[in-house]
């Protein structure tokens, strides 16, 4: 029986006399849409800088040393979050890990490295179930834009977005730099991808987040994609040598995106085959805050055909709260496949009271073939609408450098544009640790206040949290007008005092809407009005509104939940260490601001008074005047309404992009009550005007467009 019961074994062994085995099925395979200069994250769900300093709110997974060039290495193995189903190629997956050269796998199992030289998909280097960055390496080179200034080594972080059952994973390669990059020394090329997980939806994306290099020479060669098995992959348009669309700058200067998802490049991967009819809303931003009274709701926003055939049109539609839909607001041409198109719609929407709104927009493929996606035709805005509108103070945030050339200039040119602003202005400056040895007088918190704004140079300069599109140096009379034309919609007063080291300080909010708990944040900044010790090479010997301390730290102080109507009032109390770099103490001041946590809108800001007693500075007991400026846009006519108190003088002025008187009305004394005053601008030049109303010593500002 051994000879039988042998051979057996052996016919076992090779399958010979094996039950046939079933067919594995094939992993679902994907296809990809690049999307080049997006505008957005995928999403929208992650609107966080992307800078290259050191992470907040990440979990780290892996961190460069000096020798993960030499020794391509995985990380450690990590999880998907709890309740996180997502599905790779069709089969449930969980555990990964992700190696130094930009690979993440799903086969934990896997032992070699993938070298960070890239090449086509499907290959052997690549276990099965990995998604690709592949080509760039982990170093410890250190980051132009990093505080301290070692701190640009590269880090591997995950983070989760969004609610169940819509969240996203994100896993960031960040701070990566080229394969030949030199250990410790300043990076020539630094840049920030993700890999970001969706589920429900099991698509994959690849975003392109930021990239810094030193000369046009410097370049990333990526092969970005999904490999499932070694015989079937996808692979994004221009594989293995995929470089960064985030660069910006001229050749021989530093070349910096910004560290905002606006210039951002991502390539989805969708499982299945593509879609003939799928067109996505894929944009359409909508400022949050308005003054009672203002006129129509202008939507914009952009459609991409995301399917395979032409669109032959699509219809824009829109819906406010509960009112009847809009179902064909606008109407569009044909659009291409991958191709985008713009819209503009003027809503003739009057809300009805103060209070939030919800506008509910999306678009429709003309045509009888269905869209095969219907989830991304829909996207949904809120509108909040304050029961009344006070003078605006409006702030001016600079970056700035005593070792920046450029900032002796910026500096001279803003000091002459101020000296030519009649309005109130906030001006406050952060010292920057760049270029060469920086500022001494840069910190922690000023850096921060830098990379907030997702700042790619200085004199970087923003207008009420906004990044007005030059730099300091090149603000115009125009672009303060309209600054300072924006509604505000909350009252704001401070006061503080300084006894020896001590700054001790107290505002007062006074919203005119109701806030959510995680919406506003109160931003309290002690500066000294001049400086001279600073001094270091770009000319500068003296320099003014530099910020000291952030209090009570770089996020401000939340003011969670609040009801229009009932002021909140936030104290702080900071003593200076010894040593500091405070000049003089009698020189120190402080500012306050309220922030929108989301958009990063400045809705108010004061300089606090010295001493005193909250709430009797003439800013918040001057009788606010709601002005509306109808029809905007206007052609040819619009009417200024508001209502008086009392008798009062009153003046009005239209003034063009330039700062140039267009119209003026002489002051005359009006009395209380509701008043109408034309404005006749027949003559005028399409584009965009400041409306400014001066009643008493008081001006009220509205922006007006021409068409």
């Amino acid at each position: 029986m051994r000879p039988l019961f042998s051979f057996l074994a052996v016919l076992l062994l090779f399958g010979l006399l094996a039950a046939p085995t079933p067919t594995l099925a094939q992993p679902t395979g994907y296809y990809v849409v690049p999307l080049h200069r997006a505008g957005h994250n995928p999403g929208e769900l992650n609107t966080e800088a992307e800078d290259f300093a050191p992470p907040v709110g990440w979990h780290q997974l892996m961190m460069a040393d000096a020798r993960i060039q030499q020794v391509p290495r995985w990380s450690p193995v990590d999880s998907l979050p709890v309740g996180f189903a997502f599905q790779l190629g069709g089969q449930p997956v969980r555990r990964f890990k992700v190696s130094s050269t930009g690979v993440l796998t799903f086969d934990v199992a896997a032992v070699p490295v993938p070298s960070a030289v890239p090449a086509l998909l499907p290959n052997s280097r690549i276990p099965a179930r990995s998604i690709c960055v592949w080509g760039m390496a982990m170093d410890t080179a250190y980051a132009f834009f990093s505080f301290p200034r070692n701190d640009g080594t590269s880090r591997i972080l995950t983070r989760t977005f969004g609610t169940a059952p819509n969240r996203q994973f994100w896993v960031q390669l960040r701070c990566f730099g080229l394969p030949s990059a030199p250990q410790g020394a300043i990076a020539r090329l630094k840049s920030n991808w993700s890999i970001v997980l969706e589920e429900t939806t099991n698509a994959v994306y690849v975003v392109d987040q930021r990239t810094r290099r030193y000369n046009s020479t410097d370049a990333l060669a990526l092969t970005v994609g999904v490999q499932l098995s070694a015989t079937q992959a996808t692979m994004a348009p221009g594989a293995p040598a995929i470089n960064s669309d985030c660069y910006t700058g001229e050749p021989g200067s530093l070349m910096l995106s910004v560290a905002a998802p606006h210039d951002n490049t991502y390539y989805a991967f969708y499982p299945g085959t593509p879609p003939a009819a799928d067109l996505a809303l894929e944009t359409a931003p909508l400022a949050r805050y308005r003054a009672p009274g203002a006129g129509p709701l202008t939507l914009r926003g952009r459609v991409r055909n995301m399917g395979t055939q032409a669109a032959t049109g699509y219809t824009i539609g829109y819906r406010i709260n509960n009112a009847p839909p809009v179902l064909a607001a606008y109407t569009g041409g044909a659009v291409s496949a991958a191709a985008a198109d713009s819209f503009r719609i003027v809503a003739p929407w009057h809300p009805p009271g103060a209070g939030t709104y919800r506008v509910k927009i999306w678009t429709r493929r003309a045509g009888t073939t269905p869209d095969a996606v219907p989830a991304n035709d829909t996207l949904v805005r809120v509108v909040q609408v304050a029961d009344r509108t006070v003078p605006r103070r409006f702030l001016l945030e600079m970056n700035t450098s005593s070792t920046c050339p450029p900032c002796l200039p910026a500096n001279d040119s803003l000091r002459q544009l101020l000296r030519r602003h009649a309005g109130p202005v906030t001006v406050v400056k952060y010292q920057q640790n760049y270029p060469g040895e920086g500022d001494p007088y840069a910190t922690p918190e000023t850096l921060g206040r830098f990379l907030y704004y997702y700042g790619g140079y200085i004199p970087f300069t923003t207008l009420n949290g906004r990044d007005p599109g030059v730099s300091g140096g090149q603000l115009t009379d125009s672009m303060l007008v309209a600054a300072a034309a924006a509604p505000a919609v909350v009252a704001l007063d401070a006061v503080y005092t300084v006894q020896g080291q001590t700054v001790t300080t107290a505002a007062r909010v006074l919203p005119h809407l109701s806030a959510t708990a995680n919406q506003l944040v109160l931003h309290t900044l002690v500066l000294e009005r001049r400086t001279f010790l600073n001094v270091m090479t770009n000319g500068e010997t003296e320099f003014d509104n530099v910020v000291k301390k952030l209090l009570p730290d770089l996020g401000g102080a939340p003011l969670g939940a609040l009801t229009a109507g009932q002021w909140r009032d936030v104290p702080h109390t900071y003593t200076f260490p010894t040593p500091n770099t405070v000049e003089s103490f009698d020189s120190l001041f402080v500012v306050v601001f309220v922030q929108d946590v989301n958009t990063r809108e400045v809705l108010q800001s004061a300089v606090a008074r010295a001493g005193g007693v909250l709430g009797e500075a003439p800013e918040t007991t001057a009788p606010a005047v709601s002005l509306a400026v109808a029809p905007n846009p206007a052609t040819g006519r619009a009417t200024a309404r508001f209502t008086l108190e009392k008798t009062e003088p009153v003046a009005l002025a239209v003034y063009d992009a330039l700062g140039r008187t267009v119209l003026t009305l002489p002051a005359r004394a009006l009395p209380a009550g509701p008043h109408a005053l034309p404005i006749h601008l027949r003559s005028a030049a399409p584009g965009v005007y400041a409306v400014r109303l001066t009643i008493g010593g008081q001006h009220y500002s509205r922006r007006l467009v021409v068409e």
